[in-house]
């Protein structure tokens, strides 16, 4: 009987083993991207439009920057009244995407120059001609790109770029 118990407790223990071994689930690399080293690039996503826009929708122009491997990244938002009286309000997103643009996520820890830092997800000119620079807060996280979007409320002018440090 004691042999039965041993033989038994033994396959049991090899069954078990095999299949934690076939249960497993294997990770791949699902892409590469070189990314470059010791760079600095400018993007301009849409300059001047006059309504609202989405970088990646726009035909002959924007789309998105591709910020693999950057260190720094700053966005510049700007609203002005030149050809278009300037009262209402332009408020500015920025998303991100890890797989080349099929799938968008808003980015939500632009962090603007103000002492506290405070990081938000949107930048909004109300009825005004401004410039204004934020930072994407990339401590935590890595992107494989950017695009802007801007919603306008009125009228108004409306550019987005940004610089990357690589």
């Amino acid at each position: 009987m004691t042999h039965k118990l041993k033989l038994t407790g033994f396959i049991a223990a090899a069954l078990i083993t095999v299949f934690a071994f076939f249960a497993m689930a294997y990770g791949e690399i699902s892409s590469h991207i070189d990314t470059q080293v010791n760079s600095y690039q400018n993007f301009t996503f849409f300059s001047a439009t006059t309504t609202n826009a989405t970088s990646t929708n726009l035909a002959g122009s924007g789309g998105w920057f591709n910020i693999a491997g950057a260190k720094k990244v700053e966005i510049i938002v700007s609203r002005g009244g030149r050809v278009q009286p300037n009262l209402g309000l332009s408020r500015f997103r920025i998303q991100v995407t890890n797989d080349a643009g099929t799938t968008w996520n808003d980015f939500n820890r632009l962090i603007g120059s103000d002492v506290s830092a405070t990081a938000t997800s949107s930048i909004t000119i109300n009825a005004a001609t401004s410039t204004v620079v934020v930072a994407l807060d990339l401590r935590t996280d890595t992107f494989q790109g950017i695009r802007c979007i801007v919603l306008e409320t009125t009228d108004g002018e409306h550019t987005c770029s940004a610089s990357a440090n690589f």
